[in-house]
């Protein structure tokens, strides 16, 4: 049963938890897994996604997913977005431990290949924020060490 404090957003899912598809992209974005509404209908549509199941009550046969099958979908699908940082998130980043550079810069290293390495997923930019701040360690202390 679609528990209805899920529904309100006041209290976090538990893993035994079934939600409806509007409530899973809710809860997958405040974890920071971008995702629409639309994506996972498309999904749904054309067999991929996180298993789900249709239930009979009496506005027909709503969509609903397993809380726990639904998140596992999504640390296998998309990178981690503790780990994974856009453009713009990665130069707050950068720029909050010091190295000052913007998502426009990003942008253009990575058109010349100079910047910290990415990944390119669903037409997005991600960089390892480990990664990048390693990157951004050795340029800037090879520049003030000259």
């Amino acid at each position: 049963m679609i528990r209805e404090r899920c529904a309100l957003g006041s209290v976090t899912p538990k893993l035994d938890d079934y939600l409806s598809r509007e409530e899973v992209v809710s809860e997958l974005r405040r974890l920071g897994y971008p995702i629409s509404l639309g994506t996972l209908e498309t999904m749904a549509d054309h067999g991929a996604g996180p298993p789900y199941e249709r239930v009979p009550n009496e506005r027909g046969r709503p969509t609903r997913y397993g809380w726990a099958d639904a998140l596992e979908w999504a640390k296998q699908t998309y990178l981690d977005p503790e780990r994974w940082k856009t453009r713009q998130e990665l130069a707050q980043a950068l720029t909050a431990n010091g190295y000052p550079i913007r998502a426009t810069t990003l942008k253009q290293w990575a058109t010349f290949r100079a910047g910290p390495p990415y990944q390119l997923r669903g037409g997005l930019a991600w960089y390892d924020v480990q990664a990048a701040l390693a990157w951004a360690k050795a340029r800037w202390d090879d520049k003030r060490s000259r």
